[in-house]
């Protein structure tokens, strides 16, 4: 899905209304455009234990720069 997203033709836009977790907030990092509530919240849960998520850590390194 990461893929798809980062290859489609036109701009894929999130809208995040909630908790985007681990997975979710790479979902939402690999996303052209990313529009958040007051609700919203972003976290990558293993960090706070010393664990590295290298997966959404990818996307969220190359997209916090851009965004």
């Amino acid at each position: 899905v990461m893929m798809l997203i980062q290859n489609h033709p036109v701009p894929v836009i999130a809208m995040v209304n909630g908790l985007a977790t681990a997975a979710g907030c790479q979902l939402v990092a690999s996303c052209d455009i990313a529009v958040a509530s007051d609700k919203s919240s972003f976290t990558t849960p293993g960090v706070n234990i010393g664990l590295f998520c290298s997966t959404p850590g990818v996307a969220l390194a190359r997209a916090v720069p851009r965004k």
